[in-house]
């Protein structure tokens, strides 16, 4: 069992549910995605570290920010599977050039060279 990607309840009680793939995942994008993780030596640990986390929504925003872009990756992938219903991709690269914007609103900008 591993105390970093392991769902809460495979921590708990030493076995899988059917959301703990989904949970699991979670923590992998998380970490994917440049999110920290502690030294965790023990499964008490780790639940506090997933307690803290959630509360705190360290994952929730993580996650949130880099949302667009998982969206983009899930239609690609998608789209190599071959889905029954059409892509539209404008919808994602509007959501990407949208979330990109609202990043640099606000920052100055150096143009001096």
């Amino acid at each position: 069992m591993n105390l970093h990607f392991s769902s809460t309840y495979a921590l708990q009680e030493a076995k899988l549910c059917s959301a703990s793939d989904a949970e699991s995942l979670v923590y992998m994008l998380y970490y994917s995605c440049g999110g920290a993780f502690p030294d965790l030596d023990s499964v008490e640990g780790a639940l506090q570290w997933r307690e803290t986390s959630w509360s705190r929504r360290l994952i929730q925003q993580l996650l949130g920010d880099i949302s667009t872009v998982l969206k983009a990756f899930a239609d690609y992938v998608d789209s190599l599977c071959g889905t029954p219903y059409p892509m539209d991709y404008d919808i994602w690269l509007r959501r990407l050039r949208r979330n990109i914007h609202q990043e640099d609103h606000g920052k100055e900008i150096d143009t001096t060279g």
